[in-house]
């Protein structure tokens, strides 16, 4: 155990003697290991920009965007979308517990946009019945655990 921190202790001083301490101030500018986030492309807020249309780097947000500020009308009232709710969080407040029946009014619009989600998330691994028959399983090299099936099935 000894000899083990004593050459850890060298290879930290090795590292941070390559790679000086971040935020340091060097003659040198420092060594990026991995630069994606120091140096990606970004837009800045209010400055003109050649990629959108309209020459504007803020743009508004896209049609159907539920803003935060809005609350969501629920069977119990309005909540908002950032509080720690059971129908934000699937959650009873504070237990572990989940919710035991949806908080949502049922509606038909809330219903065509529920079908929507499972067809665009769920029905390529599980199919359109939730059979796990989705095309990914053809093209998957595991095999399917007992816990992809549906509750209730003979397997």
């Amino acid at each position: 155990m000894r000899y083990f921190l004593a050459i850890f202790a060298v290879l930290v001083l090795t590292v941070v003697a390559i790679l000086g301490f971040r935020g340091s101030e060097f003659r040198k500018p420092p060594l990026y290991i991995f630069p994606d986030m120091e140096w990606q492309a970004k837009l800045r807020p209010q400055k003109d920009n050649g990629f959108f249309m309209n020459g504007r780097t803020s743009q508004l947000p896209p049609h159907g965007t539920i803003p935060r500020s809005h609350a969501i009308q629920t069977v119990n009232g309005p909540v908002l979308a950032h509080e720690n709710a059971p129908v934000i969080t699937g959650m009873v407040s504070g237990t572990t517990n989940f919710v035991a029946y949806n908080q949502l009014p049922i509606t038909a619009e809330l219903l065509k946009r529920g079908q929507q989600r499972f067809t665009i998330n769920c029905t390529p691994c599980h199919g359109a019945l939730g059979m796990a028959t989705g095309s990914r399983k053809r093209s998957a090299r595991w095999r399917w655990s007992r816990t992809c099936t549906t509750r209730g099935s003979s397997r």
